[in-house]
């Protein structure tokens, strides 16, 4: 469906190259594509910035796309500028928290994380599911890290259950099942701590750092049953 999101957008470009939005447009297709178009993402951006220096999306994508090439410092200008235009475009800090995180500087991850993961509180889909997951996937690791198992509970339980049901699976689901289960351990939930660690490791690969941890644990928990 992506690749043909994309392909019309091209098309609409093509109709009319004199419209921001729609370069801003193929930009965020690009960005969203497995794998990221990020040279295809990176030109659409130049484009909409040259007809529109005051595009909000623009900086945020082009934050995004510096980000995964590393330019790290110049990605945050790019969605602080993003977020000045236009506060209310909370992705921004979303793409904030992992340029902070790749820098080792978790204290200003988590605040970016807190903000993103609120601006699309609330929202959800009728079968429970919750917009971004990846995003509560990483602040509960960062909170995991930190020893705050029981504030990441809150984000990596509802994480983990819309995870499951996504298609493809992603690769970082085995991680959270992970940290879901140590979570849930560690706050007397065995029963579901159990059936995270369970699920961890069938889908786990073989030289996973975190196996061997998980069979500890899954052993602690079921034996005597």
């Amino acid at each position: 469906m992506l690749a043909d999101a994309l392909r019309n957008l091209k098309r609409a470009v093509e109709l009319d190259p004199n419209k921001a939005e729609y370069h801003v447009y193929v930009a965020w297709a690009a960005d969203e594509a497995t794998p990221a178009q990020l040279e295809l993402a990176s030109d659409e951006v130049d484009k909409a910035l040259a007809l529109d220096k005051l595009n909000a999306e623009a900086y945020w994508l082009r934050g995004s796309v510096r980000r995964m090439e590393g330019q790290l410092d110049d990605a945050i200008k790019d969605e602080k500028h993003a977020l000045e235009l236009r506060p209310a475009r909370y992705e921004a800090h979303a793409t904030l928290a992992e340029c902070y995180d790749q820098k080792n500087e978790p204290a200003a991850a988590a605040a970016e994380w807190t903000k993103a993961i609120a601006g699309d509180r609330g929202a959800s889909t009728p079968d429970g599911s919750i917009p971004h997951p990846y995003w509560r996937y990483m602040y509960g690791k960062l909170l995991m890290d930190r020893a705050s198992s029981g504030e990441a509970l809150s984000v990596l339980v509802p994480a983990v259950k819309t995870a499951e049901k996504m298609d493809p699976r992603p690769a970082w689901l085995a991680p959270l099942e992970f940290l879901s289960a140590e979570a849930l351990r560690k706050a007397g939930r065995r029963a579901e701590a159990t059936e995270h660690y369970k699920r961890f490791l069938e889908s786990a690969p073989l030289n996973s750092p975190d196996r061997a941890d998980a069979q500890k644990a899954l052993a602690q928990l079921t034996a005597g049953q």
